[in-house]
């Protein structure tokens, strides 16, 4: 009779001991099928597939929180004998890809807002472009402070995305898969 795969998942707890037991004589190995490992490797793949889908969260949680602080402070603007100005912050989901963008938001003539995107180069915002659209230095500082942040994220983000996508698409990833 052979081993099960919850006692094999036991014994092979370190990639030290996957390699000893690989390195070891071929009768160290009896009882084990290959089949048992495809099932512990699918499992691994799936629950490292789930934290990078946790990581991915999590730079979207960071990025609304530096959303956040950019927007507060905004409103300590005021104390400092500053405009609150145009220039508005945003992190949302899009399609499943973080966006965190800025834009325009300037009252019109009938008496509501307009709210135009500002729009990004392949780099993210130059600094040019948010002081085009700050009312003020301070204002434009934030921005530029803040997109620092989101231009990591989104390369952070990006390649989560990328990761996950190469895991999901290993053949050993389909359960249906036959030996």
């Amino acid at each position: 009779m052979g081993i099960t795969i919850e006692e094999l998942e036991s014994l092979l707890t370190s990639c030290r001991e996957i390699l000893e037991l690989a390195e070891a004589h071929h009768d160290q190995r009896k009882g084990i099928e290959p089949r048992q490992i495809l099932v512990i490797s699918q499992k691994e793949l799936k629950r490292i597939d789930g934290l990078l889908a946790r990581a991915y969260a999590l730079s979207y949680l960071e990025a609304k929180l530096h959303c956040d602080a950019y927007l507060e402070g905004k409103g300590s603007l005021k104390d400092m004998g500053e405009t609150y100005g145009y220039l508005h912050s945003r992190v949302e989901i899009n399609n499943g890809s973080i966006d965190a963008y800025f834009q325009e938001i300037r009252p019109n003539n009938f008496g509501s807002m307009n709210r135009e995107r500002v729009r990004k180069g392949k780099d993210g915002y130059s600094e040019i472009k948010l002081k085009r659209y700050a009312a003020h230095d301070t204002e434009a500082e934030m921005a530029l402070m803040t997109e620092e942040h989101y231009e990591r994220i989104r390369r952070q983000a990006c390649a989560i995305k990328e990761m996950r996508k190469r895991i999901r698409s290993l053949e050993i990833f389909n359960p249906d898969i036959e030996l």
